[in-house]
């Protein structure tokens, strides 16, 4: 089962307390708190004390006491403080400078690059060869640290198994700290989970890696291989505990797999689908009813164990007359309801009296319902995850456009409070109506309008001159979300305002979920987050509604949904009682929060030749 509990988004949250307490224990300054003790981040007149110090130390002492207020200050967030004091650092050469305080100094660089979004650069400092050669021999927290912060680093640049090998690494150093132990196991793990299985696979089989690492390899793939069919993968993984027993993870399983047990005890025996099978809505619910019965027969195919099943039409319907029949009638688990309106209704009851995965989304101002779990496709979580790769991608100042409805507020909303709160700039916010001539709209958005002004006044004054108009320079990325109509027509008119060089993040509805070159040429390099089911290949599911139902393009997202509910549902208390755990579905990465609502993380494809090309660590 593909579950993991994910490592935080920055190494330097994680890494600050310790390194703070390497630099800490190695000068002679008169005692105090070691830096993440404190209940806030350390005061300027804690620097100021240690530069104070610094001037009149010995040269190695100053060394470490700079470095140690550098630390504070990146704790702080004062950055510009934190590299002025790096960069004032008398220059040495590695001859001069003993292996510790070099180390140190790296620690310092790479936190403050970290710090400001700057992975690689971050990474780079900690790939020093010298360094490297030298980690044995370095006091034990710093080379923890080190070791730390390289994994979370390659983690960051989606160099999984790098960063699992420095996990590994890290195992051996922590081996008597019961709580760092079992942070890393878990983090590790997460690693693991996140490599796509074709690239899993082929590392299981390599003989050139570690015991350990080969047995940690071979626990996530038949996780990964293994997540529809909870009986086999527990049967895989009682071979793999009696073929590594004394690997650590059979020592302490991942939190995930601890529960395979229980989870297969107490599967329902029977399901009760709540949808509007007739009405307005009988088209969506049909076709996740249809994904649901294709993942239904592929497992009763591969078991013989499948529950049984009960249909209910929800529309016209009263919801809660029709929930107490179905739980009457014998349910177990619900799926449904589908509409916001049922949903909130629903959400108005103090409890449920069996588990209800709810095929849509509601802010429940009374707070989590107990056996209640929500699951939708909302653009929400797209617009926010496209504002978390544009960041990693190095992008700090966006310009917005967007369509001028509901649908694009709601986009726009999410992705400028993910963005700022990953300190990224928003320059402007631009909406465009239903029109087929967004020329103007992106001269505005350019300032392209203010740059011909400039220009005809310049003329008025020394006659005619020859001109280029110039867009603004105070934007690097683009943040797009528009229907595929919509978009075929933005970039190239991007193109023709002399912006091709400014990159374009935009959410699913760029794509219409069917390869079309011809119309989609103008979209090439255009960015966007989307369904793994477009790019699935192995699925039988996906294989059986090919042959059997309308294969419209609008329909695939709620194929995809239908085949997830069967998969997911079975999982509910597990991803429940793993905090921040994941499950890898058709439809993304999905993750229960404490609303109990399923966040997604779609994998990311770019346009090419016209044709979308999934990136290359985006298929799981």
């Amino acid at each position: 089962m593909r579950l993991f509990v994910p490592p935080a988004l920055s190494a330097l949250t994680t890494l600050l307390a310790l390194s703070l307490c390497l630099v800490l224990s190695a000068c002679q300054s008169p005692p105090r708190k070691p830096a993440g003790s404190h209940a806030t981040p350390a005061t300027q007149d804690q620097v100021e004390y240690l530069l104070s110090n610094a001037e009149t130390a010995p040269p190695r002492e100053k060394m470490d006491l700079k470095l140690q207020a550098a630390l504070l200050l990146v704790e702080r967030g004062d950055l510009d403080w934190a590299r002025s004091i790096i960069n004032n650092l008398p220059e040495m050469t590695h001859s001069f400078v003993p292996p510790e305080l070099a180390a140190r100094l790296a620690l310092v660089k790479s936190h403050t690059a970290a710090a400001e979004g700057l992975i690689p650069l971050a990474y780079s400092y900690l790939d020093d060869p010298q360094l490297l050669a030298n980690r044995e021999g370095l006091p034990s927290d710093l080379a923890q640290a080190i070791t730390r912060l390289r994994a979370e680093l390659l983690f960051d640049m989606a160099l999984y198994p790098s960063s699992a090998a420095e996990r590994v690494l890290l195992a051996d150093m922590v081996i008597d700290n019961e709580e760092a132990s079992r942070e890393n196991a878990n983090r590790l793990w997460s690693t693991l989970m996140a490599i796509p299985l074709p690239e899993l696979e082929s590392l299981a089989q390599q003989p050139d890696n570690s015991r350990d690492l080969q047995g940690w390899y071979r626990l996530a793939l038949l996780s990964k291989d293994t997540q529809t069919n909870l009986r086999e993968q527990l049967a895989q993984l009682d071979l793999w505990l009696l073929n590594w027993p004394d690997h650590p993870a059979s020592l302490q399983l991942p939190a995930d797999l601890q529960l395979l047990r229980q989870l297969v005890e107490e599967q329902p025996r029977q399901v009760a689908l709540l949808l509007p099978f007739t009405g307005q809505l009988s088209g969506a619910a049909n076709a996740i009813r249809d994904g649901f019965m294709a993942a239904f027969y592929q497992a009763q195919q591969l078991t013989g164990e499948v529950p049984s099943l009960r249909f209910y039409d929800t529309h016209q319907a009263d919801i809660h007359a029709l929930y107490e029949q179905a739980v009457s009638d014998g349910a177990q688990l619900v799926i449904g309801p589908l509409t916001k309106e049922n949903l909130q209704e629903l959400a108005l009851l103090p409890a449920l009296p069996v588990p209800t995965l709810a095929l849509n989304t509601v802010d429940n101002p009374l707070g989590v319902v107990p056996n209640l779990y929500q699951f939708g496709l909302g653009v929400e979580d797209e617009a926010q995850q496209a504002a978390e790769r544009a960041w990693r991608d190095g992008h700090r100042r966006a310009l917005i456009l967007a369509p001028d409805s509901a649908w694009g507020d709601r986009s726009v909303e999410a992705f400028i409070s993910r963005w700022r709160s990953l300190g990224g700039e928003v320059i402007r916010d631009f909406r465009f109506a239903e029109t087929k001539d967004y020329s103007k709209l992106i001269k505005q958005a350019l300032l392209l309008e203010d740059s011909e002004r400039r220009a005809r006044e310049i003329r008025n004054l020394v006659g005619n001159i020859e001109f280029e108009p110039r867009r603004r320079r105070d934007v690097d990325v683009i943040f797009l979300a528009a229907q595929a109509g919509q978009a075929r027509q933005i970039k190239p008119t991007l193109a023709f305002h002399y912006a091709t060089d400014v990159p374009v993040y935009a959410t699913s509805q760029v794509y219409t979920g069917r390869p079309e070159p011809k119309l989609d040429q103008d979209m090439n390099g255009i960015r966007f987050s989307t369904l793994p089911w477009y790019f699935e290949r192995r699925s039988q599911e996906k294989q059986s509604l090919e042959k059997s139902v309308d294969g419209s393009p609008a329909l695939q997202p709620l194929y995809a949904m239908g085949v997830d509910c069967f998969h997911l549902y079975p999982r509910l208390k597990q991803l429940e009682a793993v905090k921040q755990a994941n499950f890898y579905g058709h439809t993304g990465q999905l993750q229960l929060d404490e609303q109990h609502q399923f966040r997604r993380q779609q994998i990311w494809a770019e346009f090419t030749n016209g044709r979308p090309r999934p990136l290359a660590e985006a298929l799981q």
